[in-house]
């Protein structure tokens, strides 16, 4: 009850989230204002870090000043987005999260909840939370790989690999990605390399134990 499965996602479309009620529950159920983004609608719009997705984003807007930098963008790519003028809080799979530099190389699904959400997240802003769901490994096989070139000299690879090692008990993923982007300011370029490995473990029929690790340099 405390997962949301992503293979129940059809195309733009998802059945269910954890961000209304801490349990997975049906979208129609919920009375909060919720905007999921399935890995379809991310991987359409070319979108590979939450600054761009946040472009389809309904009243919210980013804001580059931060407590870190002052929004000094050459050393601290870290940003602050609003909701309907008041901050949001950002997690990963609903746990705090303040790493630099969100991306998209390894997100099953993005879930934005507008309004406060203290009671269900603890010390959680007035406007909302931005929760990224991260690829987990499943029980099947999965291989992909995606290349993009953009604007600016900008070249991006990413790899995505699932491997069953014991059916339905033990399953691995494996996730990585390169990119080369540069600005259209002189001397402005930003270069990284990701990588995410989780793993998962069925001993019973009810009991899924999952692991994983993140690892990169930007």
């Amino acid at each position: 009850p405390f997962q949301v499965s992503t293979s129940d996602d059809q195309g733009y479309m998802a059945g269910s989230t954890l961000a209304g009620t801490r349990l997975n529950s049906n979208l129609s159920d919920v009375a909060a204002a919720i905007s999921p983004f399935t890995r379809e609608f991310i991987d359409d719009i070319g979108a590979d870090s939450i600054e761009q997705l946040l472009a389809y984003s309904n009243n919210s807007s980013r804001m580059d000043e931060t407590e870190e930098a002052n929004g000094n963008q050459v050393i601290e790519f870290e940003f602050q987005f609003n909701v309907r003028g008041l901050p949001a809080t950002r997690s990963r799979d609903y746990f705090a999260w303040d790493v630099v530099s969100m991306d998209n190389f390894n997100v099953e699904r993005v879930d934005e909840s507008r309004g406060p959400n203290s009671i269900l997240f603890g010390v959680g802003s007035a406007g909302g939370v931005l929760n990224t769901s991260t690829k987990q490994a499943r029980f099947r096989n999965i291989n992909q790989i995606q290349f993009m070139v953009g604007s600016h000299g900008q070249f991006r690879t990413s790899i995505d690999l699932n491997r069953v090692l014991i059916e339905d008990k033990l399953a691995i993923r494996f996730n990585a990605m390169t990119d080369d982007d540069e600005s259209w300011r002189l001397w402005e370029f930003k270069d990284q390399e990701r990588y995410h490995f989780a793993t998962t473990f069925k001993p019973a029929e009810k009991t899924r134990i999952r692991a994983e690790i993140e690892t990169g340099e930007v």
